[in-house]
């Protein structure tokens, strides 16, 4: 079964992706995140534990499908759709049951180019009979400084727009997908 990651990687470059079958690739960060991200949303959004269902690494899709009815915040939700397994970052069901959609960015400016990877995972997302309403990124502020206590209101934002590559806002989320 393939995972919507290992289509960007493909399409990124063929031998990496073979590469990444075989072997691990070691990756330097210039951002050290020594908290927990799933943590920081549910901080940033001020979910309780119990109220929120976090999906975890080869779980079944059935398991996040079956907690639809359960809960009303979701973190790492997988699933599925004819073999094309998806990960969602983070989502809000509405009374309506319609979703709002965040995708995590550990960049402070995140590029037009994950735009392909959002509408592909939403593709398969309605291919599973889930409506989405509205689509954000949560990513890291480019303002914010740490100071002695980390402040996850100051380091995240939520925004619905993509940056150039001189780091200026270009186009709104809803434009690219």
């Amino acid at each position: 079964m393939l995972h919507i990651s290992d289509i960007t990687k493909m399409e990124r470059c063929l031998r990496a992706f073979q590469l990444s079958r075989i072997e691990k690739i070691e990756s330097n960060h210039f951002i050290n995140l020594n908290v927990d991200l799933n943590q920081c949303i549910m901080e940033y959004f001020m979910i309780k534990e119990d109220e929120v269902f976090v999906g975890v690494r080869n779980d079944d899709p059935q398991r996040a499908s079956d907690a639809f009815h359960q809960y009303q915040f979701f973190i790492n939700a997988r699933f599925a759709y004819d073999e094309m397994r998806i990960k969602i970052p983070f989502m809000i069901k509405g009374e309506d049951d319609s979703l709002t959609v965040y995708f995590t960015s550990l960049q402070l400016y995140p590029k037009e180019g994950q735009g392909q990877y959002m509408a592909d995972t939403l593709e398969v997302l309605r291919l599973c009979g889930y409506q989405v309403k509205d689509v954000y990124l949560f990513h890291l502020n480019d303002e914010y400084v740490r100071e002695k206590e980390f402040d996850v209101f100051k380091a995240f934002k939520v925004s619905d727009t993509f940056y150039n590559h001189h780091n200026h806002p270009s186009h709104s989320i809803s434009e690219i997908l």
